[in-house]
């Protein structure tokens, strides 16, 4: 080949060399660049919602509403209806009043449950530092419209007013449409689990209330009351509930007031239910938030502290946990939680920054924080929240390879 001609091929292979290069080093920073763009887009995504009205962003969610697979269970602490709170329901006209900060979270499950300190029954007005509690029967629907579809009834409350009382919570609750566990007519109703189905899984709540914290008179019998901690009983009442269930709930209302650990009465109650094949245990009763603790594969969330309550002298006492658990193929697979905080007006709001932290520390789990869209009630538009996310680490298991021979013949 002559020397011209050479140069000439040389100069293409140099231009092409050129090209390839040029384009490799423009794709390679293509690829850099797409995973950070795209963690922004979902960051704003996440942080800035075009809604600024509460009930067109309810409207929407009902056309579009969200999809999971996983049944979800959202659960809170002490509620109370009563004294400083029923005062602030009067002032605002509103029985959901005390919901409204929280309800976006209380929505978010297939089933919210929580401990209904005190019943639902027409009487006077209740004041501070009254230790007897009820609530006016409008508390009723708006417990429904906030989430609410179960309840525990079993606590030291609920039969301030006496045998009437109960009746009544059990009248208005059953006119709202909301189920309850661990107070009844008599101590077979008290007793019986109370079953729901969501996703085509069949749930059992049963709730069971502390001798210690309650007078004898308390306990149903021939007539009405609440389910007290016998152990023979629980066992019995659980055992029925694995019979007919896939999931079985049980509310413990139980240990020491204001104190961080649980007491030896709950740790033997809750270990006792789930021996007997309890598959989740709630607490409830010391007003502020206790460990969760995983006892034989399930576990056993001993106080969520407060979550509407009046008890305003204390942080601690303010403080409280929304807990939202996602159960798949029967069993705990994610836990969500949401620290909140009771403010002046005695209802929930979510706490944010290092005050959350601390609180869901107290938890004593592992976890990531992550941001979702809440609606701020005070400024009438969706801002970013602070959640937990607590991932349930199971062990893989191995599927065994199908193996197949052949005998031949030689």
């Amino acid at each position: 080949m002559h020397r011209k001609g050479k140069l000439y091929v040389w100069a293409i292979c140099m231009l092409l060399l050129f090209a390839i290069t040029a384009g490799c080093v423009g794709r390679s920073e293509q690829l850099e660049q797409e995973p950070v763009e795209q963690k922004v887009a979902t960051s704003q995504l996440v942080l800035t919602m075009d809604y600024h009205d509460l009930d067109a962003f309810k409207e929407d969610r009902m056309k579009h509403p969200e999809k999971h697979d996983s049944l979800c269970l959202v659960a809170v602490g002490d509620i109370m209806l009563s004294r400083y709170v029923a005062q602030k329901i009067k002032e605002h006209d509103d029985p959901g009043y005390p919901f409204a900060e929280i309800e976006w979270f209380l929505q978010s499950g297939d089933i919210t449950f929580g401990n209904l300190e005190g019943p639902v029954t027409p009487g006077r007005e209740i004041k501070i530092p009254e230790m007897v509690l009820r609530a006016n029967p409008s508390v009723a629907p708006a417990l429904k419209e906030a989430g609410f579809n179960i309840l525990s009834l079993a606590n030291n409350h609920i039969p301030d007013f006496g045998v009437q009382g109960i009746l009544d919570t059990i009248k208005y609750l059953d006119r709202a449409e909301i189920n309850y566990a661990g107070a009844g007519r008599n101590e077979e109703e008290a007793f019986a689990p109370q079953y729901m189905e969501v996703k085509g899984v069949r749930l059992a709540f049963l709730a069971f209330n502390d001798p210690s914290v309650v007078p004898d008179s308390y306990s149903a019998g021939d007539g009405p009351g609440t389910a007290v901690l016998e152990p023979e009983k629980i066992r019995a009442a659980v055992r029925e509930a694995t019979a007919n269930a896939d999931f079985i709930v049980v509310s413990l209302h139980a240990g020491t007031e204001y104190v961080y650990e649980p007491d030896d009465t709950q740790v033997h109650f809750a270990h006792l239910a789930i021996d007997a094949g309890a598959d989740l245990v709630f607490g409830s009763h010391p007003h502020v938030v206790q460990k969760v603790e995983q006892y034989q594969g399930k576990y056993i969330f001993y106080s969520l502290g407060n979550f509407i309550f009046d008890q305003l002298w204390s942080q601690d006492t303010r403080g409280g946990v929304a807990a939202k658990i996602c159960i798949n193929e029967n069993s705990v697979e994610k836990i969500e939680f949401l620290p909140v905080y009771i403010n002046d007006d005695a209802r929930p709001v979510a706490l944010r920054g290092q005050e959350g932290k601390m609180l869901i520390e107290k938890l004593g789990l592992e976890m990531d924080m992550t941001v979702v869209p809440a609606w701020d009630n005070e400024r009438k538009a969706f801002a970013a929240r602070e959640q937990y996310v607590y991932q349930v680490r199971r062990k893989r298991k191995i599927a065994a390879l199908p193996f197949h021979f052949q005998v031949g013949k030689r």
